[in-house]
């Protein structure tokens, strides 16, 4: 039962973590995706925000990495920043990029959410360290072990399973 339990919440936790929306039957029913380069970039540009952190790629295989600054009908602004080791952030320029030159358009992590990827995978790791190394300390460990004889045979009297290997000793 317990088994049956862990396997639906890993299943649950997958599923919510991974972004499944709707059930499988649900895609089935919808309508089909817009074929046009043009719609297929406004679909992308629809769940954008201004000032999140984006990478336009253009038909002519260049990209473009800043912030959003601007959405209007026919084209788009991404503020271009230049990060140069101890010094702030500088502006660099502002690209206007139209949506007919756009072939991909992504919404990049910000800093605190690669922070906190970073902090999650770290503690799965180590959970999942201290876990199998209790696991091996457990299974290390006999059933019929006497904790406080340090490695010692139990005495005579003492009930210690029998050995049922089957083997028996050859005479040399």
């Amino acid at each position: 039962m317990k088994r049956t339990v862990a396997v639906v919440l890993v299943a649950v936790l997958t599923a919510v973590l991974f972004g499944v929306d709707r059930p499988m039957w649900a895609a089935q029913n919808s309508t089909p995706p817009p074929t046009s380069p043009r719609l297929l970039v406004e679909k992308q540009l629809a769940g954008i925000k201004v000032n999140s952190p984006v990478k336009v790629r253009r038909l002519d295989g260049t990209f473009v990495q800043g912030l959003l600054a601007e959405k209007r009908p026919d084209d788009i602004s991404v503020d271009v920043y230049r990060k140069r080791p101890f010094r702030r952030i500088q502006l660099v320029r502002r690209d206007t990029i139209l949506l007919s030159e756009i072939k991909d358009v992504r919404k990049l992590l910000t800093e605190k959410q690669r922070a906190a990827l970073a902090a999650g995978v770290t503690a799965g790791v180590l959970l999942g360290t201290c876990a199998i190394a209790l696991a091996s300390y457990h299974a290390s460990a006999s059933p019929n072990a006497n904790p406080s004889s340090d490695g010692q045979p139990p005495p005579a009297g003492s009930e210690a399973a029998p050995d049922h290997s089957g083997v028996t000793a050859a005479a040399s």
